[in-house]
């Protein structure tokens, strides 16, 4: 069953706040149908300024808790939480390439308070390879939350 559906029958709603995958999750809710009903809407807050004005914290916080990092996933999702008010809250940070760090990415999905973290790591992809998994498997996730839940 696609996510929208499965939103829809358990009357949920959801909202994104994406680093690594640039909104990616959010365009792939919004290209099925019936996901007005249950996307309340997304942030991207790729670069630290933007994380700091959505979190309202200095950069310097940001950079204390480490913008790319687990951390980090969970307080954008609790924050997405207290703004949309959704079901379920999902954030994203991460490495995408493998230039500088190993690509990773972060996952936080907050459903009805209940936070679940969790993390992929990836062997050597294309940014976009890793950006297409990483939504994958974030689908994946919110699936398994919904059901167990």
């Amino acid at each position: 069953m696609n996510i929208i559906k499965l939103l829809a029958i358990n009357n949920l709603t959801i909202s994104t706040v994406e680093s690594m995958t640039g909104g990616a999750l959010a365009a792939s809710l919004v290209q099925k149908k019936g996901a007005s009903k249950v996307f309340l809407g997304g942030q991207v807050v790729y670069s630290n300024e933007a994380k700091s004005i959505f979190l309202q914290k200095s950069i310097e916080e940001i950079n204390n808790i480490g913008s790319v990092s687990q951390d980090m996933s969970q307080i954008l999702a609790l924050q997405l939480t207290k703004q949309y008010k959704s079901n379920i809250s999902c954030g994203i940070t991460g490495y995408a390439s493998n230039s500088k760090f190993n690509s990773i990415a972060f996952i936080t999905i907050i459903y009805n308070g209940k936070i679940v973290n969790s993390q992929v790591k990836f062997a050597k992809r294309s940014r976009q390879a890793i950006i297409k998994k990483t939504i994958k498997q974030t689908i994946k996730s919110i699936k398994k939350i919904i059901k167990l839940y």
